[in-house]
């Protein structure tokens, strides 16, 4: 009928989802709004049991011109071991200590007190923490770097995959 206005159907009503355990909606983490993965999202991210301590991060890489070696195929934290096993695009497989990874910490405030304990003539030793400072957690920050969190708070490291490189090449064999 003219004049009149047909209104659009009604949407289904939403599918209730399981949260998976730890309650984090894997689904809606790395999907859209309305369900759809989001654009260039090519992660693909499979907590192991919290008991174990163990997070995995797998990537799925499509690349036209050869291989990119600073690229990770897989990522594995190892809270229980406090150890970063990667494994890169081009088959090496890299085993970093967290510890070793937090006195690398790549933030502005951390850099800043390793040059300036490089530039004194007479360096002034910290006394050491009472505790033993761990990885608590990381998670992916966007498809190219990792950022951990640590017992004491500490989060604001970024690693980006070119240093995590850098850093396991150096590692003594």
């Amino acid at each position: 009928m003219p004049g009149t206005h047909d209104s659009p159907p009604a949407a289904p009503p939403a599918r209730a989802r399981e949260q998976p355990a730890g309650g984090v909606d894997l689904h809606r983490r790395h999907h859209g709004p309305r369900g759809r993965p989001t654009a260039g999202d090519d992660r693909v991210h499979a907590p192991v049991s919290p008991r174990a301590g163990v997070t995995v991060w797998g990537f799925r890489r499509k690349r036209i011109l050869g291989i990119d070696p600073s690229q990770p195929t897989d990522l594995d934290l190892d809270l229980r071991e406090q150890v970063l096993k990667i494994t890169w695009a081009d088959g090496v497989v890299s085993r970093l200590p967290l510890p070793m990874l937090r006195k690398e910490c790549p933030c502005a405030t951390c850099r800043t007190e390793r040059e300036e304990r490089g530039r004194s003539l007479l360096p002034i030793l910290k006394a050491a923490p009472a505790e033993t400072i761990e990885a608590t957690g990381g998670h992916l920050v966007g498809n190219y770097a990792l950022q951990l969190e640590w017992s004491d708070g500490h989060n604001t490291g970024i690693y980006d995959f070119r240093l995590l490189r850098t850093l396991a090449d150096a590692q003594p064999p």
